[in-house]
């Protein structure tokens, strides 16, 4: 019968080689059985830190792991600047194009 220290070494790499033919059979043979689902669960459960964790803590950490996808995909997407800066430069030159004859002319006139 497999047991959860066993198991246990096993997913750590610390199990010996018999150990390891050991877990080897019985995820052949009895994993799939309903019986042995309990230990599974019970190895998730000792092994997933989050699932550990209380609500809030659970709560706070896929609020970080939603506001770093949603800055990920700020950072992809180019903002307003970034289609508002070549319309102003392109307006800037145009103006300076106009202007700089303008006053060459005013200044030679009068």
């Amino acid at each position: 019968m497999m047991t959860k220290e066993i198991l246990n070494k096993y997913l750590n790499g610390n199990c010996s080689g018999e150990e390891l033919k050991e877990v080897i059979k019985w995820i052949r043979d009895e994993s799939s059985n309903p019986g042995q689902m309990d230990l599974v669960k019970e190895l998730w459960d000792d092994n997933i830190p989050e699932h550990n964790l209380p609500d809030e803590k659970k709560f706070d950490s896929l609020l970080d792991r939603i506001h770093h996808k949603m800055n990920i995909k700020q950072q992809r997407k180019p903002g307003l600047k970034a289609i508002k800066r070549p319309v102003i430069t392109w307006i800037t030159r145009a103006a300076a194009i106009f202007l700089i004859p303008l006053l060459v002319y005013h200044y030679y006139s009068s």
